[in-house]
């Protein structure tokens, strides 16, 4: 089996992570994880491994009209969730290893928890770095 298929969980299994486990574990780091990152209105922000989305959905609410939220996962269903529970945020489906994104494209990058679950987290670092722009913020948290 293919490592990214290996990671996938049906959307089923994300709807309960994201009723179950948001509210009970992950909600509450959403607002120290931006802080850690001064996530302010106007910047640009990218989610890495965002799960359901609630990091990206906190930033959203920081950045307001004049900025932007784009939360990355590996996982099809966790997105699919996230989708539903906040439209105005950009949901892309691709490997922490490799962004598909620009150099310097984000002010700030940021992951919740995502970091232990990264086969190569060095690499992963790296692509979150390289994707930030001068002078931008990375946060990441990990209990590993």
């Amino acid at each position: 089996m293919a490592e990214p298929e290996r990671w996938q969980v049906s959307t089923d299994a994300a709807e309960v992570y994201e009723s179950c486990f948001v509210p009970a574990i992950f909600g509450a780091w959403a607002g120290p994880v931006a802080d850690a990152a001064a996530i302010t209105t106007g910047n640009k922000v990218l989610d890495v491994g965002c799960g359901t989305g609630v990091l990206a959905r906190e930033a959203l609410r920081r950045v307001g009209q004049k900025g932007q939220v784009v939360g990355l996962d590996l996982n099809e269903g966790m997105l699919a969730v996230a989708a539903r529970a906040e439209p105005k945020i950009r949901w892309r489906q691709g490997d922490a290893a490799s962004l598909p994104f620009d150099d310097a494209s984000f002010d700030v990058v940021v992951s919740q928890f995502a970091l232990m679950y990264f086969p190569d987290r060095v690499a992963s670092l790296s692509q979150m770095w390289r994707t930030l722009a001068p002078g931008g913020r990375l946060a990441c948290g990990s209990r590993r």
